[in-house]
């Protein structure tokens, strides 16, 4: 009898030991009152930063961490260089737990139901309906079920608390507040692109329709194409006494000679953008960003590859790899003066379909500032895990992402597009 009691207080011994390792390695990271981010919940938030980060660059999560962006940073230095953000959003997602206590806030029920719907959804997808075969392979990301639900919960908090104070969509802000928004988080900027390299012809599919295939250019358009590179190098970067110009008339602006040789026209009245963010930013957006008004600078035209295959470049057949790119000739920027309410007007509407969640974005973190500075007392407290777990070592979430993006059932290479 003593035998079997003493087995039965081993295995529960055993049994307790397992259940501590598995409940209290998952430690702090954060907390902010009686609210906390634990490392599972680290762990998924970053999995989904890095993903998204991935298809903001346009390339396949299969994209090796030590290729190279067109500035020479690797991904993992790319991503770990948005770390900063990537804690303000955390900071954030806190406060916002605070705030929907302060203002007296409740979940609905529907939205909770919603909630594990989803979670649902996703665990029976990817997990053959087992939540525990779906942990399984949640843990490739550091995170399980129980995660997601605890981390929807958080952000839908969010979310509510953000309708509260400004709408569902943004319809709460002041036009002064956008203005000021417009004027000071975003830039206009033209690019003169010649490409030296190849051009683009229309051709019939074996179907009937109409495509643009790559067709390399000839050495004698090569040599044109170059030849006005130096000419709108020595005009615009750096002027060289005696230069005698090849193709260009260096009395035409900068706006004559975009319409006459760039060869991207796209957007003749010039592009908008949010002042770069990221380290994976393309070299024509870091370097407007850089500009005063009016100014010029040049950087190469890269074309990126965002995920691998075998591509026909004329007569041959060459392998590329996700990640990869080639120079294809130069980008002439130049930094152009905002138009006044430019985010309103119809021919900049490609580049202001989210600018009202952007400005709610901004205007809700400095709402935040103000509670923690002026009102709260609350103060972050750090409790040292985070340095452990850079944003490099963390897998991008190709779970729920292609649930909640709406790439579910996709491949990873389909779904980084």
């Amino acid at each position: 009898m003593k035998r079997i009691l003493s087995f039965i207080l081993v295995i529960f011994i055993l049994a307790s030991s397992a259940i501590c390792f598995s409940s209290c390695s998952n430690k702090t990271v954060f907390s902010l009152g009686k609210h906390e981010i634990d490392e599972d919940h680290y762990r998924y938030l970053a999995s989904m930063h890095n993903r998204k980060q991935y298809a903001a660059y346009q390339i396949s999560i299969q994209t090796s961490l030590q290729a190279k962006f067109e500035n020479g940073l690797t991904v993992a230095q790319a991503l770990d260089a948005t770390q900063n953000s990537f804690l303000n959003d955390i900071y954030m997602l806190l406060f916002s737990q605070v705030l929907f206590d302060v203002y007296e806030l409740d979940m609905p029920k529907e939205l909770e139901d919603t909630i594990e719907a989803n979670v649902t959804t996703i665990t029976n997808y990817y997990g053959g309906y087992s939540e525990q075969k779906f942990n399984q392979k949640s843990r490739l990301y550091g995170f399980t079920a129980k995660t997601m639900r605890e981390v929807y919960t958080m952000q839908s908090k969010q979310r509510l608390v953000i309708e509260h104070l400004f709408g569902a969509n943004g319809e709460k802000i002041e036009d002064e507040s956008l203005d000021e928004i417009f004027e000071n988080n975003y830039m206009c900027f033209q690019t003169i692109v010649i490409n030296n390299f190849y051009k683009l012809v229309k051709e019939t599919n074996e179907k009937g329709e109409m495509v643009s295939v790559m067709e390399l250019l000839t050495e004698d358009e090569v040599k044109e194409r170059n030849d006005i590179i130096d000419d709108l190098t020595n005009l615009f970067i750096e002027s060289k006494d005696g230069y005698e110009y090849k193709v260009i008339d260096p009395s035409k602006s900068y706006e004559e000679l975009y319409a006459l040789y760039s060869d991207d026209k796209a957007y003749p009245q010039g592009c908008y953008s949010q002042f770069p963010n990221n380290a994976g930013a393309q070299n024509a957006i870091s370097a407007a960003a850089l500009l005063k008004e009016n100014d010029v600078a040049k950087v190469k035209a890269n074309r990126f590859f965002s995920q691998g295959g075998t591509f026909d470049v004329g007569d041959e057949k060459v392998t590329i790899n996700a990640g990869d790119y080639f120079t294809y000739g130069s980008v002439f920027v130049k930094r152009l003066p905002l138009e006044e309410g430019a985010y309103d007007k119809e021919q900049f509407k490609d580049f202001f379909g989210t600018f009202r969640a952007s400005a709610t974005s901004i205007l809700y973190a400095r709402h935040i500032a103000n509670f923690q500075n002026n009102e709260s007392g609350y103060q972050i407290k750090d409790h040292g895990r985070y340095e452990e777990i850079p944003l490099s070592s963390v897998y991008p979430n190709d779970l729920d992402y292609n649930f909640l993006y709406g790439n579910l059932g996709k491949s990873d290479e389909e779904s980084s597009k």
